[in-house]
């Protein structure tokens, strides 16, 4: 069984000049290493200094990922290469990683659930039934095809971009975690993702079933259903699921 990492708090994590704010106050340091022409290492840190954990870029030509590793415990997590400090640091204040004086183990043991899998290992796995469903009820995965450069937008249950229907999302209650399980089909029946967002969280975690892969996505706005419903959409077309 998973466990997922959401709050039940909101907290605005912002990052700015090596520095990452929780709420407006800083709460840690996360600093880049190397060249940002050949790849750059992140080294996240105390407000003191002190290093808690080292992100390793692995892979090249926009393939790869981060390894984390963690300096107490010597454990490792894998993040995908697209995620950049500013997202990164949304994840560490929602997983709250960082203390005072080192890294808070809770925050850490959030995280390796969330990232726990290498990215780069060869072969396949079957899709992690999470939420009570392991199949995409055999529907083509492919995208719409259509001009990717608009806003994606929520109409109803249907998601569209530059007035096209790319997809559609269903809710259901998730009354054992106070939450709600988002699903998310294209046009064809093919289920491309499903998430779970429990209640004034501003994270919601999710799987995309073409690849396997657990993702965090950091919410700005939640007062409707289809606040939450656009955001997946927006970060699933970002990265071409949907």
């Amino acid at each position: 069984m998973v466990s997922w990492s959401c709050l039940l708090f909101a907290q605005k994590a912002t990052f700015k000049k090596d520095t990452v704010y929780k709420d407006g106050k800083p709460y840690a340091l996360f600093k880049a290493k190397g060249s940002a022409i050949m790849g750059q290492d992140y080294s996240l840190q105390t407000l003191s200094g002190k290093e808690v954990a080292y992100f390793k870029l692995e892979g090249e030509g926009g393939k790869g990922q981060y390894i984390v590793v963690f300096r107490e415990s010597g454990k490792k997590g894998y993040m995908p290469i697209y995620e950049n400090r500013k997202s990164i640091s949304k994840e560490v204040v929602a997983n709250d990683m960082v203390g005072a004086e080192g890294i808070n183990p809770e925050g850490e043991r959030l995280f390796l659930q969330l990232y726990e899998k290498d990215l780069m290992q060869k072969g396949s796995n079957p899709i992690i039934n999470i939420f009570g469903s392991d199949s995409n009820n055999g529907g083509d995965l492919n995208p719409v095809e259509r001009e990717r450069r608009g806003e994606v937008k929520v109409f109803g249950n249907t998601i569209q971009q530059n007035f096209t229907d790319i997809g559609a999302y269903e809710k259901d209650r998730d009354t054992e975690r106070g939450g709600y399980i988002f699903v998310i089909k294209l046009p064809s029946g093919g289920k491309v993702v499903e998430a779970i967002w429990i209640d004034k969280s501003q994270t919601c975690q999710l799987v995309t079933f073409k690849d396997n892969k657990k993702h965090a996505v950091y919410l700005d706005k939640t007062t409707f259903d289809s606040d939450v419903a656009q955001q997946i959409a927006a970060f699933l077309v970002d990265r071409n699921y949907l």
